[in-house]
């Protein structure tokens, strides 16, 4: 099936798709599932070419989704880099942590609901919610600012029972995702069912010769229809926007989810023009791991591998539980864990 929609793409173009026969059998299989879509949606899309944002972070220049360039802004007035790493600094990894955690509470979340921007706009009316204006250094610097403010504190509980709640309910949406039905439970054919497992998320980095670098991220994340989407000559349709209705009412019709609020990658920093780091991972669940080794890279200025093995917290995800890290070789010491802790970050 792919193979001859692929042929059908090479003999007539973009057309086939947007315009052509496949359009009538896209729309009759969503159409089929509730699904809203139709063929003038279809018809009259346009690709964008849009600008990335971009951050000046430490002498670098940084494109990317809206929260990652605000958590580097972030980092930096936390003066990441300026003493001994977080990891080894109660302070300053209590702070890494609150700032990771900043996209929870003005979201907007990837997954599930956020805070109304009613209830963010009256407790901070100085901070700039809309996305033209959210992602600059001066609204950083007032959002910095405000995270010490028994108002944040406030909102960072507010924000967490709403997570804790829409936790819940992806937990329902994705439950079974990833089982496979096992006939020969040995451990050979074990090894091969685990992976061989369709289901897939990938960050992808290309340098060629010259220096050029490119970023992606390619997502089959799906958890309704079969685990990956609907198929519509073996093209996957997937299913997102079972978790994200929040984001797709407050866009309204004809929007696209993420464009300037991407949580993070993919992203390109350059310096002096020239490309020295790419990340590409997934917004739900790995956008930390990528805030920090981006701190690591461009704020402590460490070499590529190491910025990569430092030491690392996890996303807190499902959110309300115990954020638990590993303990051992190049992990964070008992001891500072604890003195977070009693700084009052549920961690262990």
């Amino acid at each position: 099936d792919v193979a001859a929609f692929l042929g059908k793409v090479a003999e007539q173009g973009a057309d086939y798709m947007y315009k052509g026969p496949w359009v009538e059998k896209f729309v009759t299989a969503v159409q089929k599932h509730g699904g809203k879509i139709s063929k003038q949606d279809l018809n009259s899309y346009r690709a964008d070419w849009g600008k990335p944002l971009h951050a000046r972070v430490n002498g670098h220049d940084v494109y990317g989704g809206g929260g990652l360039l605000e958590v580097l802004r972030l980092s930096e007035l936390a003066g990441m880099g300026k003493s001994a790493h977080y990891s080894q600094n109660t302070d300053s990894l209590y702070e890494m942590i609150k700032i990771s955690r900043v996209g929870q509470v003005l979201g907007p979340n990837i997954v599930g609901d956020s805070l109304s921007p009613d209830i963010i706009n009256k407790a901070l009316p100085d901070i700039r919610l809309e996305p033209s204006l959210r992602y600059t250094d001066e609204n950083a610097a007032k959002i910095y600012k405000a995270m010490s403010t028994p108002a944040w504190a406030k909102l960072e509980q507010q924000a967490e029972v709403v997570a804790i709640e829409q936790a819940a309910t992806v937990a329902k949406l994705i439950a079974g995702f990833g089982e496979r039905k096992k006939e020969d439970e040995t451990p050979a054919k074990l090894e091969i069912e685990e992976n061989a497992r369709p289901d897939h998320t990938a960050g992808i980095g290309v340098v060629d010769l010259e220096g050029n670098m490119a970023a992606l991220v390619h997502s089959v994340t799906s958890a309704i229809w079969g685990e990956l989407g609907l198929f519509v000559d073996g093209v996957s349709v997937v299913d997102p926007g079972a978790f994200s209705q929040f984001n797709i009412n407050r866009l309204g019709p004809g929007q696209k989810m993420m464009v300037e609020a991407g949580p993070g990658c993919p992203a390109i920093a350059l310096k002096d023009g020239a490309a020295v780091a790419g990340c590409g991972v997934v917004g739900a669940s790995y956008d930390t791991f990528a805030h920090q080794g981006l701190v690591n890279l461009l704020l402590y200025e460490l070499p590529h591998q190491d910025a990569a093995f430092q030491p690392m917290f996890r996303k807190n995800w499902p959110p309300g539980v115990t954020l638990r890290q590993p303990l051992g070789k190049g992990e964070f010491e008992p001891a500072i864990i604890e003195a977070v802790r009693e700084k009052g970050i549920d961690i262990a």
